[in-house]
């Protein structure tokens, strides 16, 4: 579809494309809109195991070039009551028809019952607690049994093949723990403020700050952090409006020390006297806005991704943001 647009469309329109009415006519529209109604519906229903509820009394149909089989009915016969659809919408035009919340969801739910592919009793479950969650990290179960054979004392018993249940396809094995003597620990914490609601949005003077800012603390951190490297140990952070994430990895004995270290790091905050690594990463994060849109397909499909992104913000928003905020190191 994009492609298409290319041939005839500007970077510009590229989005829009053939879906924004820049001068509506409010007349048409509403002369449109009327004639939406039941009684001008075409309904169809795509069932890949078609041939298993079809109704022997309809003659099978072939769809030219394509080769697919279709059924067709008067939809009336299907929903006797359909005449009364066009009520809902305005039921005080009828004086015979009495349409409350309540009358339409029971009427719907006794339609879907009748229908062969749907319960005919069906309620909607919403999400329970999340339960059984661990409140520590316990190393009982990480240490692998030495085996009696060579292999067995380096790596440990070899897996056992688990019971196979009904319905699971290959095979399953399983071996507890492992056989180094300092398990090496992944722990990932997300911090998370409590959501405004849907009308929450990021202005983007503010994506502007969280990403240069975040630029400048994780080169200044990976500094300062550099000799964890040396002793196993990784370490990430991730921020975004509505938190961060930390991701540490570490050998069991020196878990602790890692955690403190880069969060003490994280918590001295940006070095605002080191102006020449922000000068450096704010030309940077600049030259990366620049305009490309002469790459027409791929710039479509990024601007669309942000698009489908909550709190996200386009390339060029970024940049006449960061023009307007003109962003200065001294």
């Amino acid at each position: 579809h994009i492609v298409e647009e290319m041939t005839r469309l500007g970077p510009d329109d590229l989005l829009s494309g053939d879906s924004l009415l820049e001068n509506p006519n409010p007349a048409l529209i509403l002369q449109v809109l009327k004639k939406l109604k039941p009684q001008n519906a075409n309904i169809c229903f795509i069932d890949p195991n078609a041939t298993d509820s079809w109704n022997p009394d309809l003659k099978v149909n072939t769809l030219p070039f394509y080769g697919l089989k279709y059924t067709q009915e008067f939809l009336l016969k299907r929903f006797p009551n359909m005449k009364t659809w066009g009520h809902w919408a305005s039921p005080a035009s009828s004086k015979n028809v009495q349409l409350t919340l309540q009358s339409i969801d029971s009427g719907l739910t006794d339609r879907i019952g009748l229908l062969t592919y749907v319960p005919s009793s069906f309620s909607m479950q919403l999400p329970g607690p999340i339960e059984d969650i661990p409140t520590s990290l316990s190393l009982q179960f990480a240490k692998a049994v030495s085996g009696s054979t060579q292999l067995g004392q380096r790596w440990g018993l070899s897996p056992r093949k688990l019971e196979e249940e009904a319905g699971r396809q290959g095979e399953l094995f399983f071996r507890q723990g492992w056989m180094l003597p300092r398990p090496r620990i992944f722990a990932t914490f997300s911090f998370r403020k409590r959501s405004p609601g849907l009308k929450f949005s990021v202005p983007v003077e503010q994506a502007v700050a969280l990403e240069v800012g975040s630029k400048i603390l994780s080169e200044q951190m990976s500094e300062a952090l550099e000799n964890l490297a040396r002793v196993g140990a990784q370490w990430s952070i991730v921020m975004w409006p509505e938190g961060l994430g930390l991701t540490v990895a570490a050998y069991e004995s020196a878990k602790t020390n890692v955690v403190e270290r880069v969060l003490a790091e994280f918590n001295k905050g940006i070095d605002t006297t080191n102006t020449k690594r922000c000068t450096r990463i704010v030309n940077e994060f600049l030259a990366g806005l620049e305009d490309s849109s002469s790459q027409s397909l791929r710039l479509a499909s990024g601007e669309m991704d942000i698009l489908l992104t909550p709190h996200a913000h386009s390339k060029i928003e970024l940049w006449k943001a960061s023009m307007a905020a003109n962003l200065n190191c001294e």
